[in-house]
This record gives structure tokens, C-alpha cells and sequence, in this order.
């Protein structure tokens, strides 16, 4: 019984220096004006479709793009991203949702009598930070007044005349995503608050945990053998 008891704290140590190491917060390097400069001319994409350009890297998403995504759905089963509606000022939620729900016509002092009856509501939403889910728009920062492609980062009367969510809001986002479950790859239940996911992480999982090329051979196999795939990649298709 105490090799059992032995064996189990051994364990019980290890797991939790493993848990603290992979919690571990740590900052990133300090930056010089001169680094941040050099990077951001180095991976800017400006001019890259276009001087007019208002999508940036959601050009990635093709047509071609949206059609291979679609032939990746199985069930057709949909699971929400969003937060709930949070209607509760705390420290994360400053700016609480508002609804104000009401029946008219009595909303307008006509009696109900008079006319059908409907329900409407009214919403107001401050959606910055993260209380709130929302899509930002690339007019979102600027950078020494200017925006993504040049544009200058000034506000009209209406908003920004350029870079608007109204852009992306045309097509849409609609293309295969990746979730990656990470506390499970580094073996804990939880990730500490402040801990940052390095672009080593990612990688280190792609190859341990994911082979595209297989992955993409198979998943467009003409027998369309999806079990089989999911199988073989130990990955369970939804």
C-alpha cells in the first residue's frame, strides 16, 4: 500500500510542477521602437490586393476557399461562439447590454383595442472589450493616422468612409476553422490568466497532433471515408 501511496505523490509532484511550468505567465521580450518598425513593414500587406483594397487578409478566403469548407460539414450541427447577452455591470462589464422590450401600439398610447397587438425591443451596446461578443472592423487601430492600405485614420460624420464592417459584412466569414484545445495538449485543466499562446505552441501541436497533408488527402477521399480519417488521426468529427 505506501508503493501505491509513493507512486501516487510522485505522480501528484510531477503533475503539479508540470501544471506550474505550462502556467506559467510569461512577458515578452521588450521591443524596441526600431524592432516594432521593422516587423511592421516586413509582414504589412498593404498593396498586396490592390490599392483599393478594403478586406486585407480575408481575401484569403476564395470562393474556392468557401466551397472546399463547405464539403468538410458532416451533421450540420451548429455551436454558438458568442457570449450571452450580459446585462450585468461588473469589472469586465462596464457597459452593460441594454433591452427594452415593449408592446405596441400601447407603447405609443393608442389603446390595444384598437389595433393588433406586436412586441419590439429596442438594444444598445457599447461592444468594445470583453464583455461583449463582436467582429471589429479593420478601422478598428491606426497607426501614425493612417489605417490598413494607407487609409487615412480620420473620423467623418458617419464613421470612417473606408474600412468599414459593412466590407466584411458582404461576404461574410465563412471558411474551416481550427479550434485548438490547448490545456488538453499541454496536459492541464486550465490555462492561468495572462498566459500567453506562443507561435512555438501552435506549432509543436501541428506536429504532434496534426498532419495536413493526410489530414487533406483524406478528408477528400472520392469514397469520402470520413470515419476512417478520423480514426486514423485519433480525431473526432462533429
Amino acid at each position: 500500500m505506501k508503493y501505491f501511496l509513493t507512486t501516487l505523490l510522485v505522480f501528484s509532484f510531477i503533475y503539479e510542477a508540470k501544471s506550474n511550468e505550462i502556467n506559467r505567465v510569461v512577458k515578452p521580450d521588450f521591443m524596441s521602437q526600431t524592432e516594432f518598425e521593422a516587423i511592421f513593414s516586413d509582414i504589412s500587406n498593404w498593396g498586396r490586393w490592390g490599392d483599393a483594397d478594403q478586406l486585407g487578409t480575408l481575401n484569403l478566403i476564395t470562393d474556392k476557399k468557401r466551397v472546399e469548407a463547405s464539403k468538410l460539414v458532416i451533421t450540420g450541427q451548429t455551436v454558438s461562439l458568442s457570449l450571452p447577452l450580459n446585462e450585468t455591470k461588473d469589472a469586465i462589464n462596464e457597459s452593460p447590454f441594454v433591452h427594452e422590450p415593449f408592446i405596441f401600439p400601447a407603447a405609443f398610447g393608442i389603446p390595444k383595442e384598437a389595433l393588433p397587438e406586436a412586441a419590439g425591443d429596442n438594444f444598445s451596446v457599447a461592444y468594445h472589450g470583453f464583455a461583449h461578443s463582436h467582429v471589429d472592423a479593420i478601422s478598428h487601430f491606426g497607426y501614425k493616422g493612417k489605417m490598413y492600405n494607407g487609409y487615412s485614420f480620420e473620423l467623418s460624420e458617419g464613421g470612417f468612409e473606408k474600412l468599414g464592417i459593412e466590407n466584411i459584412a458582404e461576404s461574410g466569414i465563412i471558411t474551416r476553422g481550427v479550434l485548438i484545445d490547448f490545456p488538453k495538449f499541454f496536459g492541464v485543466d486550465y490555462l492561468e490568466p495572462g498566459r500567453i499562446i506562443t507561435t512555438e505552441d501552435i506549432l509543436n501541436w501541428e506536429k504532434k497532433e496534426w498532419n495536413y497533408n493526410r489530414f487533406w488527402r483524406c478528408s477528400f477521399d472520392k469514397n469520402r471515408k470520413m470515419e476512417g480519417c478520423s480514426r486514423k488521426r485519433s480525431m473526432e468529427f462533429r
